[in-house]
């Protein structure tokens, strides 16, 4: 909800879309409406490719064939993608698009790839 509300406010066209419904409940019980679902994006190129965090969101995504290819796609292009949360290594380290990156990611997947992820950078002022 953050990313497509902070894109809106800058003027950018956002298009949601969900890999599981239209409806979604997102933490906290939030609710969201998508756009569209995923395979209507089929084939269409994006300026950014960002992908929301929390560990069942990610796994959707993760095991979403269509996403799959679109960031690969996105990748060779030259275009810009982007994660939060779960989804760095959850979903962007699975289908190979961290490899030779440094991201930053939810402490608690932070372990997982040690060369690829680290947690994020806390300010103790």
């Amino acid at each position: 909800m953050t990313i497509s509300d902070v894109l809106r406010r800058a003027g950018a066209v956002v298009t949601v879309a969900s890999v599981n419904g239209l409806q979604m409940t997102c933490s906290r019980n939030a609710r969201l409406v998508a756009d569209r679902l995923i395979g209507a994006c089929k084939g269409m190129m994006f300026d950014l490719i960002a992908l929301p965090g929390g560990m069942l969101g990610s796994e959707r995504l993760r095991d979403c064939a269509v996403l799959a290819e679109m960031l690969k796609q996105q990748a060779s292009a030259g275009r810009v993608y982007a994660a939060i949360c779960a989804a760095p290594v959850v979903t962007l380290k699975h289908h190979w698009s961290l490899d030779g990156k440094r991201a930053t990611c939810h402490s608690s997947v932070a372990a997982q790839p040690r060369d690829a992820c680290r947690p994020p950078i806390t300010d103790n002022r």
